[in-house]
């Protein structure tokens, strides 16, 4: 195991709690996410964060959840 390796991260929202509009056209697009990947790595980023944000509807508190927000299924 590699020690000392410095930490290159990418932030993916899945949605931006400022901008209030409905997710339903958001989906998950297997090409993309490959393609971002790929240069991530050429780009000499380890690591990817895909932030939730409001685009899932928590059972807990979907009052938070935007308009079409995915489902914890």
């Amino acid at each position: 195991m590699e020690t000392n390796k410095m930490v290159w991260g990418l932030l993916m929202p899945l949605s931006y709690n400022w901008t209030r509009k409905p997710l339903e056209n958001l989906i998950f697009d297997n090409d993309v996410w490959n393609k971002t990947v790929d240069e991530s790595v050429k780009a000499g980023i380890n690591t990817i964060v895909i932030d939730l944000l409001d685009g899932l509807r928590y059972d807990s508190h979907p009052e938070i959840a935007l308009d079409g927000a995915w489902t914890t299924d």
